[in-house]
C-alpha cells in the first residue's frame, strides 16, 4: 500500500531539498526529466526495509501505475494497481 503526493514541476526543487534535510532519498522519477506532474510516494506499507526504500519513488513514471492514477483522478475514487512484489532479502548480485 502506498500514498503519493502531487507535485507541480516548480515544487520539485523545494521537495528535494526538504527530503535531503529529513534524511530521505531525493525524488526519483524514472525516467528522469521534466514532466507536468510528479507523485513521490510519501508512505509505503507494510513498513519493511525493502518497502521503505520506495519512499520518494515516483510511480507515475511507470505507465501501468500512471493509467490507474489517472483513472482515480478522473473518477474521484481510490483505485488499485496489481500487486508489486519487492524482494526483501534479495541476493547481493540482484
Amino acid at each position: 500500500m502506498g500514498f503519493a503526493t502531487y507535485l507541480r514541476p516548480g515544487e520539485r526543487v523545494g521537495f528535494s531539498r526538504e527530503a535531503r534535510q529529513e534524511g530521505l532519498p531525493d525524488l526519483r522519477p524514472q525516467p528522469d526529466g521534466q514532466r507536468s506532474a510528479y507523485f513521490p510516494l510519501k508512505f509505503v506499507g507494510p513498513s519493511y526495509e525493502a518497502n521503505q526504500k520506495m519512499i520518494n519513488y515516483d510511480p507515475y513514471s511507470d505507465p501501468a501505475h500512471r493509467s490507474v492514477m489517472e483513472r482515480a483522478r478522473d473518477i474521484g475514487e481510490p483505485q488499485a494497481t496489481g500487486m508489486d512484489y519487492v524482494l526483501t532479502n534479495a541476493p547481493p548480485h540482484l
